[in-house]
């Protein structure tokens, strides 16, 4: 199976539009506090985000791993969200048609904050997924709210990651879909992956 990674590396399709998306779409730093004023997210997003606790590496890492067991294409990056605030995704997917998003929330870091940031992603991904220590998770008293707004939430234990609720799929905007296929190289993926299907695929009988 290629990797998502060889795609962005080989590419050169892929690697202009993720030119494209750096110059046109993501926010520009004017400084090492801030963000230039052409961007829509609030300035103190990016460094309030869980990637500064220690274990947090490690914890991206093995929920990286554990999608591509599963069959998700997954970006090696954090990807850029078109939305007012909680513009960068822990963990953005592929799988089929779809696009996941999944927030990554450690011991310490707030459930609640959490949620508003699944709101923000919701627009742009078919399924939205909150990961979290199980027990803070069940006893948050915006639990509910996850289940009512169609989130998914998962636990993570150990090296395993286990459904606590599971996402429904929403319909999204256009304009910022369009944004997250362009970071995955999304025409380009498509591409390749029609180009590595079995001959005998092309001519086998429809249903």
């Amino acid at each position: 199976m290629v990797s998502f990674q060889s795609l962005l590396d080989h590419d050169s399709i892929s690697s202009t539009w993720s030119r494209k998306v750096k110059n046109s779409h993501s926010p520009r730093r004017k400084n090492a506090t801030g963000y230039g004023k052409s961007s829509t997210c609030s300035t103190g997003d990016r460094r309030n985000m869980p990637n500064g606790h220690p274990n947090y590496p490690a914890a991206r890492k093995q929920l990286t791993s554990f999608l591509q067991g599963q069959g998700y294409m997954v970006h090696p990056k954090e990807v850029y969200c078109p939305a007012a605030e909680h513009c960068w995704v822990d963990v953005a997917a592929v799988k089929g048609q779809d696009f996941w998003a999944f927030e990554y929330k450690s011991r310490n870091d707030s459930i609640k904050r959490g949620l508003s940031q699944c709101q923000a992603y919701a627009n742009a991904f078919n399924y939205v997924v909150l990961v979290a220590d199980r027990r803070r998770a069940t006893s948050s008293p915006y639990f509910g709210s996850f289940k009512r707004n169609g989130f998914g939430v998962w636990s993570h234990a150990g090296f395993g990651f286990y459904t606590l609720l599971k996402p429904q799929r929403r319909g999204v905007l256009r304009g910022r879909r369009t944004v997250i296929e362009r970071q995955f190289g999304w025409n380009t993926v498509r591409a390749r992956t029609e180009m590595d299907r079995k001959i005998s695929d092309w001519f086998a009988p429809g249903p």
